[in-house]
């Protein structure tokens, strides 16, 4: 987004988010008239400003006459300062490219410019010049997701739960979960073109009304589009594998952009997005994402005495992955897309909304650690740092990961430790002189994680007198509602991931910080 600020004025300053100068015009006194006689002729300075491609550009104007304080009194000064008229306009890029072009290249500064030379003194050279830009802009790499070396599947999203596979629709080879009775008799998943997708619109009415109501206006050169389209409900999921591009070198960073556009998703679980680190169990989403609700972009049209042209995005929604890789050895990761919920055990008919989910523009992005470091996180945007193996992580890390055998099995109850097991006090183990050195085969002992609350309260509501949570909301005297309260209540507000639970004849909570 860019932005044009102008002031009549003497000396000011504009600061961006880091609290530092982006531009600083010191000593602007008007060189034509002597400091003991009033300006008759005003100058109108301009900063043309360009924000940051993927993260949120803030800016502040700082209008003063001199500057030190304390006993730094270098650059005090007597005398007199007026500032008038300041006024800001959210402009087109096009727009600011054409204000900029003619521009000295020392008046424009970008992220990388050393804050020396992001100041302008009038006395210094800059007597005549009025007209500065601050430049932010990154340019993005195009990416297709079809390719050698490159793997994108879809399918219905598929739960595995005490070995079967469930899904919320029919499909070959896998097992519909419970009462669900979804069609996909007019869905539709995959990566097509624009022009495919009109093809479709002659047989699928759903296509069709998409593209006219969402799509009359798609501004993208990238004419690629992965559509996840559940007439039905169902849920759906799409995997891309790259054996290139999703490889981090060590001390690396990379940004992975897309953009979304969701229909009304109506409080129901909307559009996911998941980077799958290959090694280990290391997961960081995007969720519940719906496109409808979000704010709009508008910007002034100039060349119509001002009028706003609204939402130039047209409903979409732009997406970050910000990657790090800070350890020794390579890294690689996949993406995973999803539409509707993603855990399908427990759920009924009710769970379930149809819409579609389309991703679009894929983009990416080689950073250095200082362009990094300005990454925004937020609902549309993500950081990630990629751990790899989380067997080679130090031993405090290690020892709250679960076992991937069974596959999953923290999701719904109590998984067994990967790199720690339980003995009885005074346990040979770990007492000199102690015969005992039988290892914790407790049924209740092992992890759990928060963010599967929803998880396993869905199991307790099952009614399993002998379910872990059943057990402790039993003994606790408890009633089982919404996730945070008895969460909290059970095992306390600390933010450390999993809860340990020891050989009791109910559960023990241990921590680990």
């Amino acid at each position: 987004m860019c932005a044009m600020i102008s002031a009549v004025s003497k000396d000011f300053h504009v600061m961006w988010g880091t609290g530092s100068p982006a531009v600083a015009i010191e000593h602007c006194h008007n060189p034509h008239t002597r400091p003991d006689v009033p300006v008759s002729d005003p100058k109108e300075y301009t900063v043309n400003l360009k924000g940051c491609s993927y993260a949120s550009s803030t800016f502040t104007i700082v209008l003063g006459l001199g500057q030190g304080g304390g006993t730094d009194k270098m650059e005090y000064v007597d005398g007199y300062a007026f500032f008038d008229d300041v006024q800001c306009s959210v402009v087109s890029n096009d727009t600011y490219d054409e204000r900029v072009k003619d521009l000295p290249q020392d008046t424009i500064v970008d992220i990388f410019t050393d804050e020396e030379q992001r100041k302008f003194e009038t006395d210094k050279g800059f007597a005549d010049q009025f007209t500065y830009a601050i430049d932010l802009h990154t340019s993005f790499e195009p990416y297709t997701l079809k390719g050698t070396g490159k793997t994108l599947s879809t399918a219905l999203t598929e739960e595995t739960y005490n070995g079967v596979d469930y899904v919320s629709a029919p499909a070959s080879g896998k097992t519909v979960y419970g009462d669900l009775k979804l069609s996909t008799k007019d869905d539709l998943t995959g990566y097509y073109t624009l022009d495919e997708l009109n093809a479709k619109a002659n047989s699928n009415n759903y296509v069709k009304n998409i593209l006219k109501k969402d799509f009359e206006n798609y501004h993208f050169e990238d004419k690629n589009v992965l559509m996840l389209l559940s007439a039905g409900g169902a849920a759906y999921t799409a995997k891309l594998e790259d054996s290139s591009t999703f490889t981090l070198q060590p001390d690396s960073y990379l940004m992975v952009s897309f953009w979304l556009k969701t229909s009304d998703i109506g409080g129901f679980t909307g559009a996911g997005v998941t980077v799958v680190e290959t090694e280990g169990t290391n997961e960081s989403s995007l969720s519940s994402l719906d496109t409808t609700s979000i704010t709009t972009v508008d910007i002034d049209d100039l060349e119509n005495e001002g009028e706003k042209l609204e939402d130039i995005n047209n409903g979409w929604q732009q997406c970050f992955f910000f990657l790090q890789n800070e350890t020794e050895s390579e890294k690689s990761f996949s993406l995973s897309f999803t539409y509707g919920p993603t855990t399908i055990v427990g759920t009924t008919n009710n769970s379930y909304n149809p819409g579609y989910a389309a991703f679009a523009n894929f983009e990416t992005k080689e950073m250095t650690k200082k362009q990094f470091a300005y990454a925004a996180t937020g609902t549309y945007a993500k950081s990630v740092s990629l751990v790899g193996d989380e067997s080679t992580a130090s031993a405090e890390t290690a020892f709250d990961s679960a076992a991937s055998i069974p596959d999953k099995q923290i999701e719904n109850g109590i998984a067994i430790p990967k790199n720690y097991q339980g003995v009885n006090g005074g346990s040979g183990y770990v007492v000199a002189g102690g015969e005992d050195k039988e290892v914790n085969g407790y049924q209740y002992a092992g992890l759990i994680n928060k963010k599967y609350a929803a998880n396993y309260r869905k199991e307790y509501e099952k009614g399993d007198a002998t379910y872990w949570l059943n057990k402790m909301a039993a003994a606790a005297q408890i009633a089982i509602d919404a996730e945070d309260k008895w969460w909290n209540t059970l095992f306390g507000t600390a933010t450390q991931r999993s809860r340990h639970f020891c050989r009791r004849p109910l559960p023990h909570v241990h921590q680990v910080l």
